[in-house]
């Protein structure tokens, strides 16, 4: 690994380390949460998003919009975050 200067363990093995230990610790999470759930003795709730407010998103797209277009358009963005 660059960042600590380690010679004994390759990047890919530490990621695919990274990877399964997430995967594990989530499905444990998951599992949990449906534990609860079933002890709770909820049903599944079908969510049913409300209809969009047409006159807010009109006023944040009129404060906003061209500023986020203009920031997609500056480049070498990457490359600076590198160096830092």
């Amino acid at each position: 690994m660059v960042e600590s200067e380690a010679t004994v363990l390759s990047e890919e093995k530490s990621c695919l380390d990274a990877v399964l230990l997430v995967r594990t610790k989530c499905k444990a999470a998951i599992n949990a949460i449906n534990e609860f759930a079933q002890a709770a003795g909820t049903g599944v709730v079908e969510w049913i998003a409300p209809e969009a407010n047409a006159e807010l998103v009109g006023l944040v797209k009129e404060e906003v919009e061209v500023g986020i277009k203009a920031a997609y358009t500056i480049g070498g963005k990457i490359s600076s975050a590198k160096n830092t």
